[in-house]
Formats: C-alpha cells, sequence, structure tokens
C-alpha cells in the first residue's frame, strides 16, 4: 500500500524520534542539541557510545552510529546513518537472523499503531473487511439457546456476548457438520480482521479451535485476542484463550490478552515494544503452561524487554481464578506477578531449600549426641549460636 505523503507526515510528527530511540538505548546529553549512548542495533556491540541523535531543529533530528560497519556506505564512508523515525525501525530491525525485516511500509504502519493513528484501509482490502464485518454479524444473530446456555455456564452473561460479539456458526470441515462458536477478531482500532472458531461439538474428530488462515489484513503470529480494548496501563498481561481474557476483564483485570493458539512469536515481543507495554505472561498453571513461560520470556530476554510472570495456582487457568475472585481478580494479579528472573530462579531454589533440608536431616544424630556433651554455660551459648549460624537450626 502506497500511503500519501500526508499520512506519513501525520505519522512523523506524532512520533517524537527521541524518545522512539530511548525505547532502545540510553542517550545522555553530550554538547548543544547532540546526545550520545551505546549503539542499540542487535548486531553492534558498542563497547562505547558511538550512536549520536543531533536536533537541527525543534521536531526535526538526525541519527548517526559512528562504529557500525555499514556494507552499503560509499567508499571513504563510515557507519549507520538516518534521518527520521522510518530509517530507524527499518535500520533496528535489520540484523542477522531476522525473518521479519521491516519495509518502508511496514515502518509507518508500526509507528502509525505506536501512536494510536487509524491506519487508512487498503482499496483491495475493503471488501475483506466488510465481508468481514457481515459474517460477524450474522454469526451473532444466529445464537441457539444451546450455544447461550454453554457460555452462561462458563461464566458469561448477555452484556459479555454482546460486548464481544460472540455468535455461532455451522461449518462443513471435511465429510463433518461442525458447530462452532464465533469469536470476530478486532484490531486495535475495531475492525474485524478473522474469526477464531471454537468447536461446540467437543469431539476428537475435529481440531477444538479453528483460526482464519493469514491474509493481508490478519496474521496470528502478530495478534493478541483482546488488543481492542488496550489502554494506557503499562502492563500487558497475556493469556492463552478467549475466556481468560473475557472473564479476567469482566471483573475488572487491565489489559489482558491472548494469543491464538500459538506460541508467543519474536512479532507479539516487538508489538508489546512499540505499543510501549511490558509483557506479564498468565499460561495455565500446568507442565505445558511453565513450558510457554519459559520460550515467551527467552524471547523478551534476546530483544532486551523486561517482563513478568504471574504464576497461577497448578491446573488451573485465568477464567477459573477470575469466576472464584471476581472484582478482586486486578489486585490478585498484581500480588502474584514477579520478574522473570525471579521465575527463573524458583526452580533451583526449591531444588536447593530440599537438598539443605535433606542435609539437616542427615546432621540431627550428631547434632543430639554434640548437644548431650557436658558444657559450660558460655559453651552452650558458643554451641546454639554454631548450630543456627552454620545449620539454620534453632535449639
Amino acid at each position: 500500500m502506497a500511503f500519501t505523503n500526508e499520512f506519513k507526515e501525520q505519522v512523523k510528527s506524532a512520533t517524537d524520534l527521541k524518545e522512539l530511540i530511548e525505547e532502545y538505548t540510553t542517550l545522555k546529553k553530550t554538547g548543544d542539541n547532540v546526545w550520545s549512548g551505546r549503539c542499540p542495533h542487535p548486531d553492534h556491540r558498542d563497547s562505547s557510545p558511538s550512536f549520536r541523535l543531533f536536533m537541527n531543529k525543534p521536531g526535526d533530528y538526525t541519527w548517526k552510529c559512528f562504529g557500525c560497519q555499514d556494507p552499503y556506505a560509499k567508499k571513504g564512508e563510515h557507519g549507520n546513518y538516518g534521518s527520521d523515525c522510518f530509517a530507524f525501525i527499518q535500520w533496528i530491525n535489520d540484523y542477522k537472523g531476522n525473518t521479519h525485516k521491516v519495509s518502508f511500509n511496514d515502518s509507518i504502519r508500526i509507528l502509525a499503531e505506536r501512536a494510536g493513528i487509524q491506519i487508512p484501509i487498503r482499496k483491495e482490502n475493503r471488501f475483506a473487511y466488510k465481508r468481514n464485518e457481515m459474517l460477524a454479524r450474522a454469526a451473532y444473530s444466529n445464537q441457539l439457546p444451546q450455544v447461550r446456555e454453554y457460555l452462561y455456564s462458563r461464566g458469561l452473561d448477555k452484556e459479555d456476548i454482546r460486548r464481544w460479539k460472540i455468535g455461532f456458526r455451522q461449518q462443513r470441515e471435511g465429510k463433518l457438520l461442525v458447530n462452532r462458536i464465533v469469536f470476530p477478531l478486532m484490531n486495535r482500532f475495531g475492525r474485524c480482521v478473522g474469526f477464531s472458531n471454537r468447536s461446540f461439538n467437543e469431539s476428537d474428530d475435529v481440531p477444538k479451535y479453528w483460526n482464519s488462515p493469514k491474509s493481508d489484513i490478519f496474521d496470528k503470529g502478530n495478534f493478541f485476542f483482546g488488543e481492542q480494548f488496550v489502554d494506557d496501563f503499562e502492563e500487558l498481561r497475556i493469556t492463552e484463550g478467549q475466556f481468560d481474557v473475557i472473564l479476567s476483564t469482566k471483573f475488572g483485570a487491565k489489559n489482558v490478552v491472548a494469543t491464538l493458539g500459538t506460541a508467543f512469536t519474536e512479532k507479539h515481543v516487538f508489538k508489546c515494544k512499540y505499543l510501549h507495554k511490558y509483557p506479564v505472561f498468565i499460561f495455565d498453571g500446568d507442565e505445558a503452561g511453565a513450558k510457554g513461560i519459559r520460550r515467551a520470556v527467552e524471547r523478551c530476554v534476546a530483544k532486551g524487554i523486561p517482563s513478568k510472570v504471574c504464576v497461577l495456582p497448578k491446573n488451573k487457568d485465568l477464567a477459573e481464578i477470575s469466576i472464584e475472585l471476581g472484582n478482586e481478580i486486578e489486585e490478585w494479579i498484581q500480588s502474584h506477578s514477579i520478574p522473570a528472573w525471579e521465575y527463573q530462579l524458583w526452580e533451583p531454589t526449591i531444588a536447593y531449600e530440599a537438598g539443605v533440608q535433606e542435609l539437616r536431616m542427615k546432621a540431627l544424630p550428631a547434632l543430639r549426641e554434640a548437644a548431650a556433651y557436658p558444657m559450660t554455660k558460655d559453651e552452650k551459648t558458643l554451641f546454639v549460636s554454631l548450630v543456627k549460624e552454620r545449620f539454620g537450626i534453632v535449639l
């Protein structure tokens, strides 16, 4: 899509380049209208501040790294140079091993979404949006009594169904006619980009969820269910399913979204970054959830993004906890969220404490025998102090 010059300027004017760069590196003023910092590019391990930001006039910046080797530079030139925010987004995402490099048009879309500016609909995609809107209305109006009863049994009410536009449809999948609950997928600006369809047959012969295929307007690896309700709150709570999102937000939890049955991808990481959100992972309290958390945290670490983990009780999901706690769910999430580095230490800490306890038990017979020895009053005091210090046992 070719964006108009007016739209490019609108996005550029809404993007403070200094603030954007400071999301990737720390800048320090080193002269009149000059700031320096370590180069933020992933391929450059900058040991000294090589990156410079220059302000030509208020709102007009240029930037340059004097340490990067630029393979496209002219002979005798050195470093990477950029004139605006679009060039910076392209440059920072052009690194070895990245399969999602950003084009110029991509950079405009990213910064428009970052600034909350609605992206114009491409002429060739207008029909796709209209078709999705019609399908969503048709599914919403086709609510069978048994479907409503099922949704009510999961903790939803009429207002929840209306707010999320939940519907129903029958569709042929192979030789089977499958009943599916329809969750319209709305982007940040409230446009329907696709559907997530949950089987109502509860049969092993069909997949539980069927999502819209990738298209010009939808990519599930770069989409969060519930993102249309994300606000200025600094955290983005990322969970696994639609019911987790609907029920937690119903009772007041902030900025809860879900991936669509996919892993937390590099695109999701980047989305958190340009939306200025710290990810908080709230996956199911089972082994699969723990593995998903570790993978998601590793992706954040690789991109230098701090994250948190909200630990759910074993074999519980966020939807169940939300129904149990009601309006206390937001407070519960806050109190049970810990930095990812602390979560990383959980298993070794538990193993260490278990090992220490085992050693204490082995030492007890010797301690009891030593305690029976004749001692002076001062020796007894010294003995008690030594046992507490070395073995963590209070006599």
